[in-house]
């Protein structure tokens, strides 16, 4: 009976030594807390130095963030202790970050000096219509040609020259080879290169009439159109002077005519002309190139009697006479600027260029 009483109480005891031992070693033991530390920081504007305001500081990888009050500060409290890379984030502002380290009860300290940046929209795509598109929603490509670069490069006459073989799908024919003569443009899309649609074509959104023909009264009074004869068809496109055109845009396919209707099935081209530039002081540009054409080869000499003079005389070789270098001569002038709120892009130009094969020639003024 004795024995058991003192079995029980030793056992007791034991038990008594451990639960004191546990209490203590939650009271005095190390605390998760100390494994923790607080960041804080300022965020301000580079051009202006002010403090910004609801800057979204966060934690890359983690679930930790702030947004900064009036005075630009934030504080991210309950940080693991560890590495990380701090990211803020602001509308209209570059995303700026930083590496810091955390330590078990310390605090850590981060300024940031956000940077103004244009925000990137949604690229459009102007129709000339009512509305714009969405570039991503026309189901199709869009090619496109920098004709500012492409006109630094090499020397450009005209229009017709900036597309020769650069857009793929797209050829400019000249029906007789004189300067100033009408030229076929075609764009492989709903038809084909046999058929004889031409596509619309828009100039800063506005659509360009590019037949070759005239609208003339008949002496009954009724309007009829007919078309030129008995010489070559004048070119519109060729009036438009290279140096004031920015870009080129081509649209084939089906998204044509569903954005221009019937009369696009034939494609659509956009000229886009150069604009002034905001804050920038005026800017002039004075051009002038000199050149010639050459006819690529010469009439065979047996056909000499078909190129019969006024007086009936036959010359032994028609090349001497009908074909000639043409001299290339151009002037342009452009002045671009602008301010806060207005931009302007002005040019004057001048050029003459005459035929291989004479008489042939032009004179082309542009403002």
């Amino acid at each position: 009976m004795n024995m058991r009483t003192r079995w029980s109480n030793r056992s007791g005891a034991l038990f008594l030594a451990v639960a004191v031992t546990a209490v203590f070693a939650l009271v005095f033991g190390p605390s998760p807390l100390d494994a923790q530390g607080t960041m804080t920081g300022q965020v301000t504007s580079v051009s202006t130095g002010q403090p910004l305001n609801n800057v979204q500081v966060t934690l890359e990888g983690t679930n930790y963030g702030s947004l900064t009050n009036t005075a630009g500060r934030f504080v991210i409290v309950g940080v693991p202790a560890g590495s990380y890379t701090v990211q803020a984030l602001h509308v209209g502002y570059r995303t700026e970050t930083q590496d810091v380290t955390i330590s078990s009860g310390s605090t850590g300290t981060v300024e940031f000096s956000m940077t103004v940046a244009a925000v990137n929209l949604d690229e459009i795509v102007v129709t000339g219509t009512a509305g714009a598109v969405e570039r991503r929603k026309i189901g199709t490509a869009i090619a496109t040609l920098d004709v500012a670069s492409l006109a630094e490069a090499i020397p450009l006459e005209s229009f017709s020259q900036i597309l020769e073989g650069r857009i793929p799908g797209v050829r400019s024919v000249g029906t007789v080879g004189g300067v100033g003569t009408t030229r076929v443009l075609k764009v492989r899309g709903t038809d084909s290169f046999s058929l004889g649609q031409r596509p619309m074509i828009y100039i800063d959104g506005v659509r360009v009439d590019t037949r070759g023909s005239e609208w003339v009264y008949s002496a009954g009074g009724s309007t009829t159109c007919c078309a030129f004869s008995g010489g070559a068809g004048e070119d519109r496109l060729s009036d438009l002077n290279p140096e004031e055109i920015d870009r080129v845009e081509v649209l084939k396919g089906p998204a044509a005519s569903t954005l221009y209707g019937s009369e696009a099935s034939g494609g659509v081209i956009q000229i886009f002309t150069k604009r002034g530039r905001s804050n920038s002081p005026a800017n002039f540009t004075l051009s002038s190139k000199l050149g010639y054409n050459r006819h690529r080869e010469n009439f065979p000499t047996h056909l000499r009697s078909n190129f019969s003079g006024s007086d009936g005389t036959v010359a032994w070789d028609p090349n001497e006479t009908l074909i000639e270098n043409g001299l290339i001569n151009s002037y342009d002038l452009t002045v671009d600027g602008g301010g806060e709120e207005v931009t302007y892009f002005v040019s004057g130009g001048f050029s003459y260029e005459e035929g291989s094969i004479k008489p042939n020639d032009q004179k082309r003024g542009n403002m």
